[in-house]
């Protein structure tokens, strides 16, 4: 049987042809970004949040509204910050020979040195202040530039700001000041403040801070168990595979219904019928894809493992961990490990 690529992802975006439900979440991003709303999404770690932002983009993208897309804990400064979002927020406006007259308050008042790449087209660009610089003068300009854009333009964007709740790294009150008083006055401009530390995002949201009921609130819960089967089943089935209902439950229940617990386990789990060219998996083989998972963790990752997981399931981990006689003697940790994520 020839190789087919594996459809499970896990650790990097998922495209639409591999996205499982969130339909209603989807639209409704869809539509309050292009609407100019102001998103709050919160999500715990693994749950599919950027997944969900990106393919959001994406069908934004395709209604000619210009994106941007940006992680907060990406950068290691204010300044950075700020140079990067400029940036990102020139080269999808378009040609730097169009957009150069679309921004005389942004040239004016930032005076940024702009580089252009003969071979792309896309423009580089610097705030060349040295590193003493202090960005708090002209952070409302930098803010001020999307609205600038599709004011003079006359387009619409959709910006992400991923991460978001890093953004306490950079004096979270005054940058949060400095761009609530900017989004708030574009009406042009669709964001998304997405989090993946939930407390921290709400703390953000509480009554004594800028953002406080900027604009609504999206919670990405798990996944129901039934789309994760009907979509397990779905691709094993298009490869002549089989997996039985015991196996799919254990599947989901060691995974707890998280989306990149679930996509890894299912990814290994078809990576090892692949090799041993089975077409009939049940829930020995879910156990044995698993048992390897836990076996390819360092030690100190295990006990960690082990000790995050939810009672349900803990046990099931912690016996296959004491079933191996590595637990005991291997403790070093190497690059290439891939170690499995609490939940």
């Amino acid at each position: 049987m020839a190789s087919q690529e594996n459809p499970f992802v896990f650790g990097e975006i998922i495209d639409d042809a591999n996205f499982v439900n969130r339909t209603d979440e989807l639209s409704q991003l869809v539509r309050d970004l292009a609407d100019g709303q102001k998103v709050f999404l919160l999500s715990p770690r693994r749950f599919g949040k950027s997944s969900l932002v990106a393919l959001a983009l994406l069908k934004l993208k395709k209604r000619h509204i210009h994106t941007v897309n940006l992680t907060v804990s990406s950068y290691s400064s204010y300044a950075q910050l700020l140079e990067k979002f400029a940036e990102k927020v020139l080269r999808a406006a378009g040609p730097w020979d169009r957009v150069k007259d679309w921004v005389t308050r942004f040239g004016r008042q930032v005076k940024p040195d702009v580089s252009i790449n003969m071979a792309t087209g896309e423009i580089s660009l610097s705030l060349g202040k040295g590193a003493g610089f202090d960005p708090m003068p002209i952070a409302p300009d930098v803010f001020a530039l999307p609205g600038e854009l599709t004011k003079n333009a006359g387009f619409r964007m959709a910006i992400c700001l991923d991460e978001f709740q890093q953004i306490s790294q950079f004096n979270g009150g005054s940058v949060e000041n400095a761009l609530r008083n900017q989004v708030q006055e574009q009406r042009e401009v669709g964001y998304v403040f997405a989090g993946s530390q939930p407390s921290l995002m709400e703390e953000m949201l509480s009554a004594k801070r800028p953002f406080h009921k900027a604009g609504p609130q999206m919670f990405l819960d798990k996944i129901p168990a039934k789309d994760w089967k009907d979509s397990i089943t779905r691709h094993f089935r298009k490869r002549g595979r089989t997996l039985d209902e015991a196996g799919l439950e254990t599947l989901l229940t060691s995974a707890d219904l998280i989306p990149y617990d679930v996509q890894r386990i299912a990814h290994e789990l078809w990576d090892y019928a692949e090799l041993k060219d089975k077409r009939q998996l049940d829930v020995s083989d879910v156990k044995s894809v698993i048992e390897s998972l836990v076996t390819s963790i360092p030690k100190a990752c295990a006990k960690s493992f082990v000790s995050d997981q939810r009672p349900r399931f803990k046990k099931l981990f912690s016996h296959l961990i004491q079933e191996t006689s590595w637990i005991g003697t291997r403790a070093t940790t190497s690059s290439s490990t891939r170690c499995f994520h609490a939940g």
